[in-house]
């Protein structure tokens, strides 16, 4: 609203738009308290960010998928906070954006995903109409339909959102699930809420760009080599860690442990 009564859309600076607009007023000092405002702001998201990534590295190596040396916090940290100077060093910021957009967005896609399976009464079933994995890839292919079906016809993405509103509408209304348990990952309004959440999170994905899908599938082989070659030494007792961690999940939360046969 600011911007709008101070600047024509068209003259608006999209890369600083408040700080652009005050410089034109020459208004200096409020451009440099909203950009002093702004450093601060992007510091502590980045030292969020990386106290986030810290924990995942402390919960791979926990499970023995990472070094056990990041099961140390202080070392955890370290290493996150090298990897992140690392990156913003040698890599185009943009770039870089955009490969994390979409690592964010595919992550929040499959944690919904997870919430659908964990919560079925009918985990046993694998990939047929009755199980949750059909359901999510018929949603995850009808959202890329919306998303570039009109470079094929201008009809298909209407088809697709028609599509879309019958899965949820299905699945709310004949598949069963429990109730979410009261701990720390209650999830309200499921089924509808993380099949929502998968569309929305895939849709947006789906808009960028090819080189980041193509980042992304680099990435993803070379994680998955990494992660196969440490997990298959040893298989067996490393499966009973992780399922020791997700008894221990379940059993703070009160309900039933993980989707694994070894954990149910």
């Amino acid at each position: 609203m600011v911007l709008c009564g101070m600047q024509n859309f068209s003259e608006i600076d999209a890369s600083a738009p408040m700080t652009g607009a005050f410089v034109q007023y020459d208004m200096l000092w409020v451009a440099s308290a909203i950009n002093l405002g702004a450093f601060f702001g992007m510091s502590t998201g980045l030292l969020a960010g990386v106290y986030g990534q810290s924990r995942i590295y402390f919960a791979l190596a926990r499970d023995e998928l990472a070094p056990l040396v990041l099961k140390q916090p202080a070392w955890s940290s370290v290493w996150c906070g090298c990897v992140a100077g690392m990156l913003a060093t040698f890599i185009n910021v943009r770039e870089l954006a955009s490969l994390l957009n979409i690592g964010v967005l595919l992550a929040y896609s499959s944690t919904a995903a997870s919430i659908l399976k964990i919560n079925s009464k009918e985990r046993g079933r694998r990939f047929c109409l009755g199980s949750e994995n059909f359901w999510i890839a018929l949603a995850v292919l009808l959202t890329f339909v919306l998303s570039h079906g009109g470079l094929l016809s201008p009809i298909l993405p209407g088809l697709a959102a028609v599509g879309l509103l019958g899965v949820i509408f299905w699945v709310a209304s004949t598949r069963e699930y429990c109730d979410s348990p009261g701990g720390a990952f209650k999830c309200p309004g499921v089924p509808v809420t993380p099949m929502v959440a998968v569309i929305t999170n895939t849709y947006l994905a789906s808009r960028l760009s090819t080189n980041a899908w193509c980042r992304l599938g680099v990435t993803t082989i070379i994680v998955t080599v990494v992660l196969c070659a440490v997990t298959l030494r040893d298989l067996e007792r490393r499966q009973h860690t992780i399922c020791e961690t997700v008894r221990a999940a379940a059993a703070a939360a009160g309900t039933k442990p993980g989707v694994c046969h070894s954990c149910g």
